[in-house]
């Protein structure tokens, strides 16, 4: 209900205005070994009595009630006391669930454990409330994004309880095509849901932090944008100025990366600047014709030719990603010939097989402005 999720934000985050103070989580010895972001039941329920002025009685209860719906769970010792996976109690230890992992996880306020319907069936309500809150929030064919809104509606609130399903989907139920919509339309969604509830990343140091931190829980294990990006639909490369793989051979998260490499990947994926692609709303159905259209829309928006001079003008990600597109220069070019209009990649060409050796090509600027309609971000948790 709004009602506890709004204690659990009070619990884990305070209100300086009310004078309440967040949850204070402790390093604490258990079975001889150290653990993390812990805390005992009668802490949780003192904090409760201090701040929210409820009685023992009905403190107990309402960590009943959070125990039941699993924000938090037990953390097994070697006492003898008898731990319950159902009853709390004021003498266990435990630790809220979305503690159990790195960075900032925004589908896992709660363990989900309702019914569990198959893969298929969670994607097709996801795409669902997608495509409405793009119908509804989304301005100038899919480039500015009306976060303020999004953050206080309907659609949001059930996309968020619907993420919560993403934690025990089975994604070796999907086909090739599915896990690449799956993974596009979800790379979307997921950065949209981190700038409504952690704000715009600002800064080199506050996007690499962003990119790496905000997360969801997908068929068990944590896929952070990064993750997403590099290791699945890049088919497992280095993202830019790292020197490691995001997946190892034994990453249970390698299975999942897409076996042939598409570099049109990169005109679908929204990174919340002005300078990205415009975001739309992917099916397994229609996944190459959006894939063509979206490289092609891109390209011929985004790349300028003076013939005359021999200048081609190319947005960053053909700097970033270079080895993506060709292995040098002229491949790159030969590349986007294939997505601009007709009479200009005639240009283009017969510039290439002319000149091959005195085109210049400059890259633009890239705007990380946030492709935002509003002037203030309300955070929603």
């Amino acid at each position: 209900t709004p009602e506890i999720e709004e204690l659990y934000r009070l619990i884990k985050k305070g209100d300086n205005s009310k004078e309440i103070e967040k949850f204070k989580l402790k390093i604490k010895f258990v079975s001889l070994k150290p653990v993390y972001k812990i805390f005992t039941g009668s802490e949780l329920v003192g904090w409760l009595k201090k701040y929210i002025k409820s009685p023992e009685s009905a403190a107990i209860k309402t960590c009943q009630i959070l125990y039941s719906l699993k924000f938090f769970s037990i953390i097994p010792s070697s006492s003898s006391q008898i731990q319950s996976d159902t009853l709390f109690n004021v003498d266990s230890v435990y630790r809220f669930y979305e503690d159990t992992f790195s960075g900032t996880v925004l589908n896992a306020m709660i363990e989900y454990d309702n019914i569990r319907r198959t893969a298929t069936e969670v994607i097709k309500d996801m795409r669902q409330l997608l495509i409405e809150l793009e119908a509804r929030y989304f301005c100038d064919s899919g480039r500015q994004i009306d976060y303020n809104a999004i953050a206080n509606s309907r659609e949001f609130v059930l996309y968020r309880h619907l993420s919560l399903e993403l934690q025990k989907v089975n994604l070796f139920e999907l086909s090739q095509n599915e896990i690449l919509s799956f993974f596009i339309n979800t790379y979307n969604a997921l950065m949209i849901h981190g700038i409504v509830q952690r704000g715009p990343p600002i800064g080199k140091a506050g996007r690499s932090s962003f990119f790496n931190d905000i997360a969801y829980i997908i068929n068990g294990y944590r896929f952070s944008l990064n993750d997403i990006e590099h290791g699945i639909l890049r088919g497992n490369r280095r993202a830019p100025f790292t020197l490691f793989k995001p997946f190892n051979s034994s990453d249970p998260r390698a299975p999942f990366a897409v076996p042939i490499f598409d570099a049109r990947i990169h005109f679908v994926l929204v990174c919340g600047s002005k300078s990205c692609p415009p975001i739309k709303i992917y099916s397994e159905e229609n996944i190459d014709q959006a894939l063509q259209m979206a490289a092609e829309s891109y390209c011929s928006e985004e790349v300028d030719i003076d013939f005359e001079k021999k200048e081609i003008y190319l947005p960053m990600i053909f700097d970033w990603f270079d080895k993506d597109f060709g292995s040098n220069h002229i491949e790159i070019l030969n590349f986007i010939a294939a997505f601009i209009d007709n009479s200009k990649a005639k240009q283009l060409l017969k510039l290439i097989d002319d000149f091959p050796n005195d085109i210049v090509i400059k890259f633009k600027e890239y705007n990380w402005d946030v492709n935002i309609t509003f002037t203030e971000i309300h955070e929603f948790v």
